[in-house]
């Protein structure tokens, strides 16, 4: 997919960086073949897809960060990277907007009360490397549902969106 593309060139060249900086050969330690990373001190940052979610399955995953965990199944957390993360008490790190009152809000309101767990919420607009123009202009082009869920980073309950925006447009 192209958000794992880009993270993955992200890694390759922070990896890269990093590697070079200690006086290495970043050949020797980054495969792109196998989609990863070993760095100098022996830590591995494998880069994974959960289109298969079984191939996640007894890997001994240290830490995941699930990035669009949303557009997920929820089996692919509860399934296969609950069970491998168990084996070395593992961390996760979620990080997507919740498409409505799916898993991905059930979980975020559970993590409010699970012991060992923190729910965060960011807009768009707290991203730095985001110019607020940019965003503003996205405001203009997204309904307003679109725009309070995918950059205010808001939880839309689905009741009643097959006519969302129906006052809106019989008063305009």
């Amino acid at each position: 997919s192209a958000s794992l593309l880009r993270a993955e060139g992200e890694i390759y060249r922070i990896s890269s960086e990093i590697i070079t900086a200690s006086g290495l050969r970043p050949e020797d330690y980054i495969n792109r073949t196998k989609h990863q990373v070993e760095l100098p001190n022996g830590s591995r940052i494998w880069l994974r897809t959960a289109e298969r979610p079984e191939s996640l399955a007894g890997e001994g995953i240290h830490g995941v960060v699930f990035d669009e965990f949303t557009l997920a199944s929820e089996s692919v957390w509860t399934e296969y990277l609950t069970q491998t993360l168990m084996y070395y008490s593992g961390w996760s790190l979620f990080v997507g907007v919740p498409k409505g009152n799916n898993w991905g809000a059930r979980l975020w309101r559970a993590a409010k009360t699970l012991p060992g767990w923190r729910a965060v919420t960011a807009t768009t607009y707290e991203n730095p490397f985001i110019p607020k123009a940019q965003i503003d202009a996205r405001k203009r082009e997204l309904t307003d549902r679109m725009f309070r869920q995918e950059i205010m980073a808001e939880i839309i309950d689905d009741a009643g969106a097959v006519f969302r925006d129906v006052s809106e447009a019989a008063t305009a």
